[in-house]
């Protein structure tokens, strides 16, 4: 058997290059009161002020050591700063629920600093440049690369990253389960953030503890972001202390952000399991082998017939077709009903009949008997387009649901899938996008919790398609009754300026029946 190529071990956490931290000696500031004009007041007490926090800032840098270790320290790492600044203020104790997750935060905002995953240009400063510039953050993990197919190891890092967006979820989950424990020392935190004594104060020495020169509106964008999170945070206790439990509350901003890391991360372990390997970047790509090497070789075994051509077919992008095929499915009988077991709540989505609802069944008459009257009101005709696009989606999760019985069902597709580790890490990461319920924050993916049990699903499209080829044919006798009926097929201008929807109409229905052919059909090699 072929030897599986292994995977590149995980780095461990390096330090990112970052300005050194300023001495706690205060320096002097001297001048001569009388000489002093009015004028000039205002700057001399500004930067009076400025000279005696900086006296403090070393005691910032300090508990940032003994807080996160000598390496944190050494980053210019935000949040580690902001929540030294609670222990400094006596806020919260460092034995606390609520201080193990400002530990976790300070984790990921350490990990989105590392090298070799930092895009270019974040978090630093560099006062001699004037042309502006989008500033990535390490606190909102904007600074993060996503992977990159043609770089081999990329993943790795969003794999770190994600563990550690994981690990601030549970902390937030105990909170929730400590509510009434930790309802009053959020509330300080939460005062303390709002505070525009502490912010005047605790930013500017944040700042200085980074660099002379970083710039405070960081500080700020940091102490504003985790404000708004702990706001939330309090929020949500408030409920649990309350017994409000259904109240909606809003999606925290590490929550979102480990979606979208999930929905990258499904993605790339689809195409590495599925697709070809991306071409190579340039002739002095000379790892180009390796690296192709660690691709699954499944799409060789695979032919597409049909579809949609072009784009991700004539691609062979079958990572794309599983995507847009998993998505069809989800948009028309929804995820709930796709990932209960059995059949039953399927069949309640599938209509009795297609195109029936009253304004559909209306006929149009012939150019002669046509009268303005027998034109559709804007309700008939927003009935006749939500029929249209039922029929039309149904047709397209069908094919979709064919596609995907069609290629799983290829043997050689498995054993190339099993011989690269198989599904158990693409498993593991839609099993924590439905666990914690993120799958919908991000429209995109929410088909993608789909995956969190591949045999599963394999088994539930076998036994979906038997169903949905029952009314498959009815399907398309129902649009060409349809056609017939309301003569979207006329070139008659006479008619068509008497009834202009049935242009809308007609449309709509070209429209739906191209999404309905996307899907190719799929033959063994």
């Amino acid at each position: 058997m072929e030897e599986t190529p292994s995977r590149r071990s995980r780095p461990p956490l390096a330090i990112c290059s970052g300005a050194e931290i300023m001495s706690s000696k205060r320096p002097r500031l001297e001048c001569n009161e009388s000489s002093v004009q009015p004028a000039c007041h205002t700057v001399i007490m500004t930067k009076l002020v400025r000279q005696e926090s900086a006296s403090t800032n070393g005691r910032v840098s300090r508990t940032v050591q003994n807080l996160f270790g000598a390496e944190v320290s050494l980053l210019p790492c935000v949040s580690a700063r902001i929540f030294a600044c609670f222990s400094l203020a006596s806020i919260i104790g460092t034995k606390s629920l609520l201080w193990e997750l400002c530990d976790a935060l300070v984790h990921v905002e350490a990990l989105s600093l590392r090298p070799e995953s930092i895009n270019q240009d974040s978090n630093t400063h560099s006062p001699n440049k004037s042309r502006k510039k989008i500033a990535f953050c390490g606190f909102d993990c904007s600074a993060s690369l996503p992977p990159i197919d043609r770089v081999e190891g990329s993943e790795e890092f969003q794999h770190e990253l994600i563990d550690a967006l994981v690990s601030v979820k549970r902390y937030i989950m105990r909170l929730e389960m400590n509510a009434l424990t930790v309802h009053d020392e959020l509330q300080n935190v939460v005062d303390f953030l709002s505070s525009q004594e502490n912010i005047l104060q605790w930013q500017h020495e944040s700042a200085r503890s980074i660099s002379d020169d970083y710039p405070i509106r960081r500080i700020n964008s940091a102490w504003q972001r985790h404000l708004h999170e702990f706001k939330n945070i309090f929020s949500r206790m408030s409920a649990v202390t309350t017994a409000n439990l259904h109240s909606n509350q809003p999606l925290l901003g590490v929550e979102h952000k480990l979606a979208h890391f999930l929905g990258q991360a499904i993605r790339r372990e689809l195409r590495s399991l599925l697709n070809p390997p991306p071409p190579r970047g340039c002739a002095k790509d000379l790892t180009y082998e390796q690296r192709a090497a660690t691709y699954s070789q499944a799409y060789m075994y695979v032919q597409l017939k049909g579809g949609a051509q072009g784009g991700a077919v004539g691609d062979k992008n079958i990572a794309t077709l599983v995507s847009l095929a998993l998505q069809s499915l989800n948009d028309y009988f929804g995820g709930k009903v796709l990932l209960q077991s059995g059949t039953d709540a399927l069949l309640t989505k599938i209509p009795e009949a297609f195109c029936a609802s009253k304004a559909s069944m209306k006929a149009t008459p012939i150019p002669k008997d046509a009268l303005k009257s027998d034109r559709l009101d804007a309700h008939e005709l927003d009935s006749v387009i939500s029929d249209i696009d039922q029929a039309t989606s149904y047709l397209s999760a069908v094919g979709a649901c064919r596609f995907l019985v069609e290629l799983f069902a290829i043997d050689r597709v498995q054993s190339e899938v099993e011989k690269r580790g198989g599904w158990s890490q693409l498993e593991t990461y839609a099993a924590i996008s439905w666990q914690y319920q993120l799958h919908e924050s991000i429209g995109e993916d929410a088909h993608l919790a789909l995956l969190s049990n591949m045999t599963a699903l394999f088994d539930k499209m076998r036994a979906y398609l038997k169903i949905l080829v029952n009314r498959e044919a009815d399907c398309h006798q129902s649009l060409l009754d349809l056609t017939r009926r309301k003569r979207l097929a006329t070139k008659s201008q006479g008619l068509l300026k008497i009834f202009p929807e049935i242009e809308k109409m007609h449309d709509r229905l070209e429209q739906g029946r191209a999404h309905s052919k996307v899907f190719p059909r799929v033959h063994p090699v």
